[in-house]
């Protein structure tokens, strides 16, 4: 976003110097002084062209003052505080942060009650404080793109030039909103069976441990669709919108072909697909921009969880074998629904589904979108995000305001 004010200094002083010596050269063209109507005319249009480009530069160095003053003050604070807080949590045992931004937290093996009991008051309170800064974050986004179309527009008035200012460079393009060129063509919705090469299954006809076979196999068939698309010349930007709207997709398709329709509901329930502003925004949180930020969504687009695939024993690049297609309706030798079970005993797995989870979002269960189910395996306690020994409650922050772990 800066990158994009530096380019309008930096054209502007191109245009200015050029104005200027544009200037200097009707005085006295060649280094010989001339007279008449004609060199009368040409220095007063070449004076009123001088004053239009400082009234350019003017335009262009309170826009960017502006624009610069709201990333600084309004900004950069809150995303500064979400990245600290997603580190902070990354790196303490046993909390994740998901897709979504929430915080989840898995006392690890050994940890007491009451450690756990204040470790996850200390991870609620982050959960909270994430969210607000995302939201602030966010919002001063679009408060700075609303900013940039307008400084466009003044631009384009100060100038002349029509409508619609020029965009001086080829790469200053506001990605904060619109992410689409004008010439692009709209995309097709994706169709996982036609576009991954996947059997053309019927809705409700497949187990949970079928639906996670199909899934595995349509995230191997993105992966290669991936390489065929680099190959075509198609940048990361534009293989991260395609793959991005394909795992959708995937994920959508894959819950529909469950014959347990309450765990199906559960999962759409709890672990909704992200919008790709919201994908866009997790990654920017994570400090990741341009290719890096474009690479990271198609490659959490085309992989599981390693420790999904490993608590199943599924290699993700040698899926199991695809079930047969079934009709659904009657489900005709479909597998029975497995039942709705209770929670399970410390140290157990809740209910398998393609995406896993108990019914609290990334938690229990096995699946292509969520964790293992039950405490995570190995030894140690919740040490903090600044350290702290095995089981031990979570250090807060010294800094006012920050959040605890």
């Amino acid at each position: 976003m800066l990158d994009l004010l530096d380019d309008w200094l930096r054209t502007i002083d191109t245009l200015d110097q050029q104005a200027e010596t544009y200037n200097r050269y009707t005085q006295r063209p060649g280094g010989s002084s001339w007279e008449g109507m004609t060199a009368e005319a040409t220095q007063t249009r070449a004076g009123q062209d001088y004053r239009a480009v400082a009234s350019l530069r003017a335009c262009v160095e309170r826009a960017t003052t502006q624009i610069r003053n709201t990333v600084t003050s309004t900004l950069m604070p809150p995303l500064s505080n979400a990245q600290q807080i997603i580190a902070n949590a990354e790196a303490s045992p046993g909390v994740t942060v998901n897709e979504d931004l929430s915080i989840t937290y898995t006392p690890p093996a050994g940890t007491s009650q009451e450690t756990a009991d204040a470790n996850n008051k200390v991870v609620a309170a982050a959960a909270a404080e994430l969210k607000e800064s995302a939201q602030e974050w966010w919002s001063a986004e679009n408060q700075v793109a609303q900013q940039i179309r307008d400084a466009q527009s003044a631009i384009s008035n100060a100038a002349n030039f029509g409508p619609t200012a020029p965009h001086f460079s080829r790469r200053a393009r506001i990605q904060t909103v619109d992410r689409h060129w004008k010439q692009d063509p709209a995309q097709p919705t994706p169709n996982p069976a036609a576009d991954l090469g996947l059997p053309d299954y019927q809705p409700g006809s497949l187990s949970n441990d079928e639906a996670r076979a199909v899934y595995t196999q349509g995230e191997l068939n993105m992966r290669q669709l991936n390489e065929r698309l680099t190959q075509l010349g198609l940048n990361p930007e534009q293989r991260a919108k395609i793959m991005f709207d394909q795992r959708n997709s995937l994920r959508t398709w894959v819950r529909d072909l469950m014959s347990n329709r309450t765990r199906a509901a559960e999962l759409a329930a709890s672990e909704p697909n992200m919008t790709y502003e919201q994908i866009i925004a997790k990654n920017q949180a994570k400090g990741l921009v341009g290719n890096n930020l474009y690479n990271a969504i198609i490659d959490s687009s085309t992989r599981s969880r390693a420790s999904v695939n490993d608590s199943m024993g599924i290699d993700p690049q040698r899926p199991p074998p695809l079930p047969p297609v079934r009709p659904s309706a009657p489900i005709e030798g479909a597998p029975a629904a497995e039942p709705r079970l209770e929670p399970p005993a410390a140290g157990r797995g809740g209910p398998t589904g393609p995406e896993g989870g108990t019914g609290s979002p990334r938690a229990g269960g096995v699946g292509p979108n969520a964790g293992a189910g039950g405490t995570l395996g190995g030894g140690g306690g919740a040490g903090g995000a600044r350290g702290g020994g095995g089981g031990g409650i979570m250090r807060p922050f010294p800094e006012p305001g920050m959040p605890q772990w």
